[in-house]
């Protein structure tokens, strides 16, 4: 069993976007607020930016929204959240970049790329393998 914690506060976006992808793909996990803390020696060690959300797996620290969304979904079984072919990502992406979401969302919300793949007709499940 590993052991995964999110760092943040509950009404962080960034924060709630690695909750929901972890909850998407079934990893539990446990929420520390650092709300108090912000700022704080024992933040600053996590993230030097003094920044949230920070995602701890078993010792391995990582921060920015991106980079712990496409982490958990190559890291963890459960629903593959973007397609594993590569025209088919590259599609969504592009449809994603089109519609004017700025490329911290984009690069976040593997969850919503999966949502948007559905909806223009690309979610074949044969590419989320």
């Amino acid at each position: 069993m590993t052991n995964v914690a999110v760092y943040g506060f509950p009404v962080s976006t960034f924060v709630n976007i690695v909750r929901l992808v972890l909850t998407e793909k079934g990893v539990p996990f446990t929420f520390c607020d650092l709300e108090s803390e912000m700022g704080s020696p024992r933040h600053l060690a996590l993230h030097p930016f003094n920044r949230v959300p920070i995602l701890d797996h078993d010792g391995f620290v990582l921060y920015e929204t991106s980079a712990i969304a496409a982490y958990i979904d190559e890291a963890f079984d459960g629903p593959p959240l973007q397609p594993g072919d590569p025209r088919a990502r590259a599609t969504v992406e592009e449809r994603t970049r089109r519609a004017g979401r700025p490329d911290w969302v984009s690069g976040a919300c593997l969850l919503v790329r999966r949502a948007e793949a559905d909806a223009v007709g690309l979610l074949d499940e044969r590419y989320f393998m």
